[in-house]
């Protein structure tokens, strides 16, 4: 039987004997007993120490490897730093090129690189994410009964999205990259979790006659409902549940992704909740800017008395941008999109559902060149056991994006590598 395991932040590195977009995707899988390779990881929200010698940096190749030769070690070409890679010319001649598979860092607006760190702290009369793209703010509280934003993400481009509530906001209470907004509904608290990209809004709810009387029974499904504003973009359906928001030249500029709920019920085997189910997602304009966002659970989920609270609804809001450097994973048994997520369960512990890791590498630096050395760094978080099981790379014959799931993702196409991990 293959073993769950969870893994993060994944960076890849390889050495060329010279360096020059194209996009690849790196499969991780566990290979369960009887043979299909599955399992993943991915490394939604990690961030990383970019540690530059500033004394060394030249921006281009022809003076880095000068530098190099003439000072006997490796110096980096700053002006081929991306978001999500950094090169190096070594003292032999040859090229390092170290890259992450989401993004570590972005230009601030004066063009200068700024780590990304989502911890939230408070700015003047709001709180933000230390240093993240976009402008991400967060109310600390209203006591006005309008309508009033929890919180919000601007561009540089003209656009901001929104998340209101309707009444009183209270005081939230800021641990790390989450904001707590207690009891905006008897028995519900507001959950504000900043991102890379957005920010995840989600709803904890503590029993279920919380959960009946926050929400409205419509059919077979209650229904929550939360107000956004919309200034510069308008909102329309996107496929696989997805709502999207439109700016003026028709661009896709953002998403809220399609949601879940889980309960608080847990495996050791897997690492995490074992009940979850789809929401269901729509919307209607209600003002000028307006739009009013239901979420839909299943009323028999909810008040199935094997269900575990607090129950937690989730929806997730994120700045689109087009990366060469993106990872998700895709799981059998569910359409929902795991690109947002922080960690993946790798392998299938029950022997039917089985998870996958997908990630995009740019190959800008190795494109055309003779590759002298590579290596792929995994970390491993979790697992639920110690013994060795086999983790397997993969080159796919397609790129992974948000659309990516188990019944659509990219083919295998070859194994370039294996390991045992404990």
């Amino acid at each position: 039987m293959c073993v769950c395991r969870g893994l993060r932040f994944f960076w890849f590195y390889c050495v060329v004997v010279v360096a020059c977009v194209v996009s690849l995707v790196a499969v991780v899988g566990v290979v369960p007993v009887g043979g299909v390779p599955s399992g993943g990881g991915e490394v939604d929200g990690a961030v990383a120490s970019v540690v530059v010698d500033e004394g060394a940096e030249v921006v281009d190749f022809a003076g880095a490897m000068v530098a190099a030769r003439a000072r006997g070690e490796r110096v980096e070409v700053s002006g081929e730093r991306t978001e999500a890679s950094e090169t190096w010319v070594n003292p032999d001649g040859t090229v390092s090129v170290r890259q992450w598979a989401a993004p570590v860092r972005f230009r601030d607006g004066e063009g200068v690189w700024q780590e990304i760190d989502t911890r939230l702290v408070k700015q003047g009369g709001v709180a933000g994410p230390v240093s993240v793209p976009g402008d991400v703010v967060l109310s600390l509280g209203d006591s006005s009964a309008g309508l009033s934003d929890v919180v919000g993400l601007s561009s540089g481009d003209g656009w901001r999205v929104a998340f209101g509530w309707q009444g009183v906001v209270p005081v939230p209470v800021l641990e790390g990259s989450r904001a707590r907004y207690g009891d905006v509904f008897a028995g519900v608290d507001l959950l504000i979790d900043a991102s890379r990209d957005g920010f995840e809004q989600s709803f904890e709810v503590r029993d279920v006659e919380s959960l009946l009387a926050a929400g409205e029974v419509v059919g077979d499904e209650v229904v929550l409902r939360v107000p956004m504003r919309l200034e510069g973009v308008q909102a329309r359906e996107g496929g696989q549940g997805v709502i999207e928001f439109v700016d003026a030249s028709g661009e896709v500029v953002s998403v809220l992704v399609a949601p879940e709920a889980w309960d608080s019920s847990a495996d050791d085997r897997v690492g995490g909740v074992v009940s979850s189910v789809p929401v269901s997602m729509g919307f209607e304009v209600v003002g000028d800017g307006v739009i009013e966002v239901s979420l839909g659970v299943s009323y028999a989920w909810v008040v199935d008395e094997s269900r575990v609270y607090p129950v937690v609804v989730d929806p997730t809001y994120a700045k689109l941008s087009v990366k060469a450097a993106f990872d998700t994973y895709v799981m059998s048994g569910t359409t929902a999109d795991r690109s947002m997520r922080e960690d993946v369960l790798v392998g299938a512990w029950d022997g039917r559902n089985a998870a996958r890791g997908l990630m995009n590498f740019s190959s800008s630096a190795v494109r055309g060149v003779d590759v002298v050395s590579a290596q792929l760094h995994v970390f491993e978080t979790w697992s639920y056991s110690c013994s060795a099981r086999p983790v397997q790379v993969w080159r796919a014959g397609g790129v992974a994006s948000s659309a990516s799931r188990w019944t659509n993702q990219p083919p295998l196409v070859a194994k370039v590598g294996e390991v045992m991990l404990q």
